[in-house]
């Protein structure tokens, strides 16, 4: 059951071969902490999205990265040179070898498309080499236009040949697909992680976007005011929330309330297994996953039921989604199924679908 115990925040081991180490790295802003011990190691090849709720420094962490921050105290390290050791000695930002892709665009307006990337690529080549970038990135016809001339999604593929007409050793791109439309967003993920691969290059990403932590992320950092709560894989992630909001982001529903006492948990009328409860009591909270509540006779198991009556049904994406008034809940508890839901029946409750967060736990954050 994932919530046999609270789920730990994750270690990163050191890493001879990381490309970026960020090690007990605190800001303050006007003396508030903004960042506090923050702890990054990005591997070769690696893209790693920044999460958290908003407030909670994911954009400040990666100016302060791109050294466009003054970090009060910590170390930064790309490719082993020492750019921040938090004395107030850093490197410049254009010094840093890190390009930066904005939500924005941020494009000279004044300049055609083959300028805004030539511009950056020192030489006499630099047209030819901008223009092999803009091949790459399958915009080369726009390339005498300028950025009011074209869509967003071609701006945001000049904005991202710019950032890789540098030669960096890391990419860091703030929200960079949140002002496109959907289709056109899952496009340029596919083709962003292709590009990366395809040049070997890193890159730090801050998002809000669910569909970026399951289809970008080979590795995921989540932030909870200003603090790093749990780093880990997508998958690790989605199977142990450290907190609420990872829970939610991650598509758990909640919070209902619940207890945690002698190695059960009591959720209304539910009296779940619990094997990680102390032996006193504990209030807290419960996310669950719809797909964890399923209809007894739809589904084969073990699982602990309860009754309930369904109060109305949709259907989503091949699947039916149950409404359910389960007595002692006061909000409806929601189920997912392959098949229509009868008026009434048992619900049976996946033990691994179930998070559990105790109030103590909670305020300690």
């Amino acid at each position: 059951m994932a919530t046999a115990r609270t789920p730990s925040k994750g270690t990163q081991a050191q890493d001879p071969s990381a490309i970026l180490e960020v090690e007990n790295l605190t800001l303050r802003l006007g003396g508030k902490p903004i960042l506090q011990d923050i702890q990054l190691r990005i591997a070769a090849g690696e893209l790693l999205l920044l999460i958290g709720p908003s407030g909670s420094g994911k954009s400040t962490l990666l100016r302060a990265v791109a050294g466009l921050e003054t970090v009060t105290s910590g170390r930064i390290s790309l490719l082993g040179t020492q750019l921040d050791d938090g004395a107030g000695n850093s490197v410049r930002p254009e010094r840093r070898r890190m390009a930066m892709v904005f939500q924005d665009h941020a494009l000279w307006p004044h300049l055609r498309v083959i300028e805004n990337v030539a511009l950056v690529i020192p030489g006499r080549d630099s047209q030819k080499q901008a223009m092999a970038l803009l091949e790459r990135m399958g915009i080369a016809a726009l390339a005498q236009r300028r950025p009011h001339q074209i869509s967003g999604g071609q701006r945001q593929r000049v904005g991202l040949a710019r950032a890789l007409a540098v030669e960096p050793a890391l990419v860091l791109m703030d929200e960079p697909l949140s002002s496109l439309d959907v289709e056109l967003r899952e496009q340029l993920r596919m083709e962003i992680l292709r590009w990366l691969q395809e040049l070997g290059i890193s890159a730090l990403v801050v998002s809000h976007d669910p569909d970026d932590f399951w289809r970008l992320a080979h590795r995921v950092v989540a932030l909870a005011h200003g603090k790093v709560v749990q780093v880990g894989s997508p998958k690790q992630l989605f199977q142990e929330p450290a907190i609420p909001w990872i829970a939610r982001f991650t598509g758990a529903l909640g919070p209902l309330p619940a207890l945690s006492q002698g190695g059960y948990l009591y959720l209304g009328p539910l009296k779940l297994p619990f094997p990680g409860g102390d032996a006193s009591p504990r209030e807290g909270v419960v996310y669950y996953r719809p797909e964890g509540l399923r209809v007894a006779g739809q589904s084969q198991g073990t699982s602990p039921g309860v009754s309930a009556r369904l109060l109305y049904q949709t259907f989503e994406r091949g699947q039916f989604r149950g409404y359910w008034q389960v007595p002692g809940i006061a909000e409806p508890m929601i189920s997912l199924g392959q098949e229509p839901c009868p008026p009434a029946a048992t619900l049976l409750v996946d033990l691994a679908q179930i998070f559990f967060f105790s109030k103590q736990h909670l305020e300690e954050l």
